[in-house]
């Protein structure tokens, strides 16, 4: 089912259980303010219910551009009974259903080992989806990460560093990842992301510090499964 505007403080606390009661309100005016703008639509997001009638897990399609979107991890309800986390992996076919009718001609998800399940699995093999390999990453809180003094790290804002420098070094660090596309722009894809409001102006927004790939022939520890598909 759809999620509605009325139900927008049930869904950012299942959505962000972590976050503070402040983060929490941010994000619902966020919410709402995209939705009523059109920059968002409620029939990308995805959630069901339980037999008492509340919101137990979710997922949506996020469209970056013309023809691609990326399919959000399944977020479910904390001790949540493995048949109704089982019954939640249905969301992935509603959601795969409505980047159908907005014409998406491909979709990629990413998820953390830690939330995969068999259903899970089952659900995206069954939607299309081909599993793509192993993705180690590393994330920082940017008010946590090393600054220049007795490092080899130099920050450069967008600003300072312009655009083109940005989409140069986001075409090399792309070469030889299991899951980058050779014929994606970098330059469409980078703008995407600085469009999107998730990894800008959402609350609780992380900077990965650094990012490795590699193929591996079982599920590491602290690693993404990382899935694509056509429809």
């Amino acid at each position: 089912m759809n999620l509605t505007l009325d139900r927008l403080e049930e869904y950012v606390a299942l959505t962000n259980a972590n976050g503070t009661e402040q983060q929490r309100r941010e994000e619902i005016e966020d919410l709402r303010r995209d939705f009523k703008s059109g920059k968002r639509t409620l029939e990308n997001y995805r959630v069901m219910e339980d037999t008492q009638g509340r919101i137990t897990a979710s997922i949506r399609i996020h469209a970056l551009w013309e023809g691609f979107a990326i399919l959000t991890e399944l977020v479910t309800r904390r001790g949540m009974p493995a048949a109704e986390r089982d019954r939640a992996a249905s969301l992935i076919y509603e959601a795969v259903e409505a980047a159908r009718v907005s014409n998406v001609l491909e979709i990629a998800t990413r998820i953390d080992t830690s939330a995969f399940f068999d259903a899970y699995g089952r659900a995206l093999s069954q939607a299309g989806f081909a599993y793509l390999g192993d993705r180690v990453e590393y994330k920082s809180p940017v008010t946590e990460l090393p600054d220049e003094q007795g490092t080899p790290i130099q920050w450069k804002s967008m600003d300072s560093a312009g655009f083109e420098m940005a989409v140069r070094l986001l075409r090399e660090v792309s070469l030889g990842q299991p899951d980058a596309d050779p014929e994606e722009d970098p330059a469409r894809a980078l703008k995407a992301f600085l469009d999107e409001p998730d990894l800008n102006g959402m609350p609780g927004a992380r900077l990965a510090a650094a990012r490795a790939a590699r193929r591996a022939g079982r599920p590491p520890r602290r690693k993404d499964r990382s899935e694509g598909g056509e429809r």
